[in-house]
């Protein structure tokens, strides 16, 4: 005998669990235990980059900008580059007094720097 389930049931339950996820509560289902993960990590989110840490872009092509990320602080720092219209930066450590450089699609909004 095979379990069947039906397609509407599926987008249902999932549609559900996704609800869940996204309000932050487990579902009905999951048995009591320490906080899921992602509420975990968000809640241990490090700040912002300090001011002496710099993103700043330029048009390099008619597509394309040169991102920058500098350290003008006189220790390391590490960091990471948050875009809107673009996947975010990987997390870098810049030495004191250094720049990392990437390319971007035009349309790439720097939003903000965090420490990471």
């Amino acid at each position: 005998m095979h379990n069947r389930i039906s397609l509407k049931h599926l987008i249902a339950t999932t549609s559900l669990f996704c609800l869940a996820i996204g309000a932050n509560v487990a579902p009905a289902a999951a048995a009591p235990g320490p906080a899921p993960t992602h509420v975990a990590l968000a809640a241990a989110a490090p700040g912002p980059a300090p001011t002496c840490v710099v993103a700043r872009t330029h048009s390099v092509h008619l597509v394309l900008k040169e991102l920058s990320l500098t350290n003008n602080c006189n220790v390391p720092v590490r960091a990471r580059v948050l875009l809107q219209f673009h996947a975010d930066g990987s997390c870098v450590r810049l030495s004191a007094h250094t720049s990392q450089k990437w390319i971007l699609s035009r349309q790439a909004r720097v939003t903000g720097v965090v420490r990471c």
